[in-house]
């Protein structure tokens, strides 16, 4: 418990960028550790045990039999760059090496790592991808991965490897278009404000630097207009001064104090929630596939952990409802008490709630036993 010294706000991290990752990486490196923990949370690599996914497609030659079929690993191209949708991790691996800046490589990648104890790794790899996609038409670029998984499942309609698959491009489609709908949003609501301050006569330069702060969604515009009735300062920047705590492990051991640090955390957001009206329908339906496909692969096995905890996360983000998928991940820890998964997105709830001892509990839990080979 010595050892943990850290900045409140360095854990409280926003769910957006980093998450429970930050906390992850401390509680690996020995940086925070709890006493009743004598595992080493080195993680040791794992071996693959997982097969490339492949399914049976009609035999494409004009001449073949009709009856024909072929077992043929899917395969994709982007930018002529031949990728294998795959879940072997290691193969996974080299295809980013190779093409480290393609969206594809990188979503091909995390779909694999979220079969894994490597939760935090699948994270960052699907925001990785999501950010390369940014620059390659956005939302749209996973119109040929969706379509792809969706012609693959009409041959094989029993194949839940590329059923996972689909329902994770349904989710990055679902997500870019709930990020080009907010930033409309805040454009709009931006340009409103502008006005209304040019009409009040503010200074330029303080114009400009709320707009800045609403554009980076670090201020919302409606907090600076009622700054500008209330005759406050416009942006009130004393919000983002870092709170440093001498000792974390005494505070954790209190909870007393922690329980008064996280007052800025803000309310869980779902992805319709600052959308704009006209995209709204195309993100909630991208969403519901993503969902109802993970439904279907849970229907035909009850058992998929891994299906189970990415579908409570993939729904708190559309939804908002931190809790309905906290309830989620302690049933799933219920059903599978060795699987790290579980423990590491309940950490990651209670770090979004401002539990930072009950999240320091259960990320602690989820390396120790990805540390055992679980």
């Amino acid at each position: 418990m010595d050892k943990l010294r850290c900045s409140v706000q360095d854990l409280l991290v926003s769910s957006q960028k980093t998450g429970a990752v930050a906390l992850v990486s401390l509680i690996a490196s020995g940086q925070i550790c709890l006493a009743a923990t004598s595992t080493s949370t080195d993680p040791s690599t794992q071996a693959s045990q997982q097969a490339s996914t492949t399914t049976q497609v009609p035999a494409a030659a004009a001449d073949a039999d009709a009856d024909a079929v072929v077992s043929t690993t899917l395969e994709t191209s982007a930018n002529q760059d031949e990728l294998v949708t795959t879940d072997d991790v290691p193969l996974a691996r080299k295809q980013v090496d190779s093409y480290p800046d393609n969206p594809e490589a990188h979503f091909i990648l995390a779909v694999a790592l979220t079969r894994t104890s490597h939760v935090e790794e699948a994270l960052q790899e699907v925001r990785l991808s999501r950010k390369l996609a940014q620059s390659k038409g956005g939302a749209e670029y996973f119109n040929q991965l969706i379509a792809t998984y969706e012609k693959m499942l009409t041959y094989t309609p029993n194949e839940n490897r590329v059923r996972y698959s689909l329902s994770w491009a349904y989710y990055m489609k679902a997500y870019l278009l709930a990020q080009q709908s907010e930033k409309l949003t805040r454009d709009k609501a931006t340009w409103a404000m502008v006005q209304t301050l040019q009409a009040a006569k503010v200074p330029v330069n303080e114009i400009q630097q709320a707009a800045m702060q609403v554009q980076s969604g670090r201020m919302d515009p409606e907090v600076v207009l009622a700054n500008l009735k209330a005759g406050r300062p416009l942006v009130d920047t004393s919000k983002n001064k870092q709170i440093n705590i001498d000792n974390v492990g005494k505070t954790l051991a209190a909870q007393a104090g922690i329980a008064n640090v996280p007052t800025a955390i803000k309310p869980i957001q779902g992805a319709l929630d600052k959308a704009d009206p006209s995209m709204a329908p195309e993100i909630k339906k991208y969403f519901d596939s993503a969902l109802k496909q993970l439904d279907e692969i849970i229907a035909q096995q009850p058992n998929d952990i891994w299906a189970r905890v990415y579908r409570a996360h993939l729904k708190a983000e559309y939804t908002g409802n931190l809790e309905e998928a906290m309830n989620t991940w302690r049933q799933c820890q219920k059903m599978a008490a060795d699987n790290p998964a579980p423990y590491f997105f309940l950490g990651e709830g209670y770090l979004k709630q401002g539990n930072l001892k009950e999240s320091v509990n259960n990320i602690s839990k989820a390396v120790a036993l990805r540390a055992l080979g679980k």
